[in-house]
């Protein structure tokens, strides 16, 4: 995201496709796409935008993991700025100035991607606002509950995930104080018997109104990649809608608690910061720290 956005603030006439024809997440068979090498959105996920008959070829084409070295490049070069200032207050400072600079660069990217969800997305996110504060009006807290694989990237286990999420439950208490106990909770994520975990934890820690749960059902097991890429198309397609819905929901939650080893809980950081506008006071991180936007 920061090197696409770079790209759009240097020129913001650049415009920018998404070539998911070989990506597990897409909704459609690379054949059944107009064009194998059209540039296309996951034809359920995002309203979809081609480029114009015959323009694609003139499209610079770079892969993702291309990206992410231009992504940690950018970040290192605010890292090494921020720490080379002479004192703690100057740090600090300039830690909020590094922040703003990401988000300046990220925002336009994350906003042009928000606004075309499709509809079948936002419908999701709707439904659960709603069964959160019925009126739209009572604001609630939005805690992540993300198993499987990704929490084995990070040696929590010791800890346990959901004790880890209480500890960012609390860093939102000391924050906001009786602001934020005996609101609604809402527990997202793929994991629904850790889901159970963290809305007991919340609970005890939030003192939670009520607690409602979004989570797979069926059965289902928490998110592993080698699984579902083995998936059958329409249940890829459908759990790549309800990620991307989840998302939606952590980014326009007035409170949230997610975990930056996550990538979905740091896209959810950007849109509340880009698309929402919510404080970042807002945001609790179960890991401690915002290690991928903060650099102190």
């Amino acid at each position: 995201m920061v090197f696409t956005g770079t790209s759009i603030l240097e020129n913001p006439s650049t415009i920018v496709y998404y070539d998911h024809t070989e990506s597990a997440y897409a909704c459609s068979e690379p054949a059944q796409l107009e064009s194998f090498t059209a540039l296309t959105p996951p034809l359920s996920h995002f309203r979809t935008t081609l480029p114009p008959p015959g323009k694609a070829a003139e499209c610079v084409r770079m892969h993702f993991r291309d990206t992410v070295i231009h992504n940690r490049a950018f970040t290192r070069r605010l890292r090494n700025w921020v720490h080379a200032a002479p004192t703690h207050t100057d740090i600090l400072a300039r830690n909020s100035a590094a922040v703003r600079s990401l988000l300046g660069v990220v925002c336009p990217f994350v906003r042009s991607m928000w606004n075309g969800l499709s509809d079948t997305i936002r419908s999701q996110v709707t439904a659960v606002q709603r069964e959160a504060s019925p009126d739209l009006s009572e604001p609630y807290i939005v805690i992540q509950a993300r198993g499987g694989d990704k929490v084995r990237e990070v040696d929590i286990h010791a800890e346990g995930y959901d004790m880890l999420m209480g500890k960012g439950m609390a860093q939102l208490v000391q924050r906001h104080g009786h602001v934020v106990l005996g609101l609604p909770c809402v527990v997202v994520g793929d994991d629904h018997q850790l889901a159970v975990r963290i809305g007991e934890r919340a609970e005890q820690v939030l003192r939670c109104s009520r607690v409602v749960l979004r989570t797979p059902g069926g059965g289902r097991t928490a998110h592993e990649q080698k699984q579902f890429n083995d998936l059958p198309l329409e249940e890829r397609c459908a759990s790549t809608n309800a990620v991307l819905a989840d998302m939606d929901i952590m980014a326009s939650a007035p409170y949230f608690v997610g975990m930056s080893i996550s990538n979905v809980a740091v896209v959810a950081f950007y849109a509340r910061s880009c698309v929402y506008y919510h404080d970042r006071s807002t945001y609790a991180d179960g890991g401690g720290e915002l290690v991928w936007s903060y650099f102190v």
